[in-house]
């Protein structure tokens, strides 16, 4: 193919910039999961004869290509460039949305190994949850990190990413009228500018079981109608608990994200 650049570019506003093509070309809004890897992730603009060829992130590691975005209108030109991404910089594999048709038909002309790595929830058919009479609501405190850290066990990944979302007044707790912590629900920006709010929920252990993974979903998503956003959550293809209560809570399973091996 033509000689194909990869230029490492770190300028915040300049990856915004090339980002914001991609995200509004989407028929679906951006996966969390994936926008808080491309936070830490490294970004090339991928220029073609020395014109624009689109751009590619990866994760902080370098090892998996987590976001391609090419203006070229050609199947095949874009697997050539995908192809020639992997191999100059050696990537084990690709994540895919499965409503990020460009690269998923791309991606398919290169490998046809690939695994789900977790469902995406992008329409909720239930209507707006009434707050119950025994159970409080309020934004957690920096105060209430050594209470979170009780209840977890591997919905946030350390205390460090709890203090975190503690400030960025991103956690609901939930409590029982007689003080016990019953659970929390996380609200979080996918990306800034856009009116997406990624929703998830965790239970104390102790009062799982009882339906309050679905309630504490069904206020979230209330709260996210209430402020003009627009709520969209995930879980990991094996998180079978978390399927269960979001589809009780009234979500729809329909994309998946997949992970090709390349």
């Amino acid at each position: 193919m033509e000689k194909l650049e990869l230029i490492k570019i770190d300028e915040s506003e300049i990856i915004n910039e090339y980002r914001r093509e991609y995200l509004d070309s989407l028929i679906e809004f951006q996966e969390l999961y994936l926008e808080l890897m491309i936070a830490e992730g490294v970004f090339y603009q991928v220029k073609i004869d020395a014109a624009a060829g689109g751009y590619c992130i990866v994760n902080k590691s370098q090892t998996i290509l987590v976001e391609f975005h090419s203006p070229i209108d050609n199947l095949f030109v874009n697997r050539n460039i995908l192809k020639e991404i992997c191999a100059r910089l050696r990537l084990s594999s690709v994540f895919c949305k499965s409503f990020d048709m460009p690269l998923l038909n791309a991606v398919m002309l290169i490998s046809d190994r690939f695994k789900i790595e977790g469902f995406h929830f992008r329409k909720c058919v239930a209507a707006d949850t009434q707050p119950r009479s025994d159970i409080e609501e309020r934004e957690a405190a920096v105060s209430d990190a050594a209470a979170l850290e009780a209840i977890n066990d591997t919905f946030f990944e350390s205390a460090a990413e709890i203090a975190h979302y503690l400030q960025k007044r991103s956690i609901i707790l939930f409590e029982h009228s007689d003080g016990h912590l019953l659970g929390c629900g996380l609200l979080l920006e996918v990306v800034p500018g856009y009116p997406y709010c990624d929703i998830g929920m965790l239970v104390a252990p102790e009062f799982r079981r009882r339906g309050l993974g679905a309630y504490i979903i069904g206020r979230l998503l209330t709260m996210c109608r209430r402020q003009n956003k627009i709520p969209i959550c995930g879980c990991a293809f094996d998180n079978h608990a978390s399927y269960r209560t979001l589809i009780r809570a009234g979500f729809l399973p329909q994309y998946e994200l997949l992970s090709f091996t390349v």
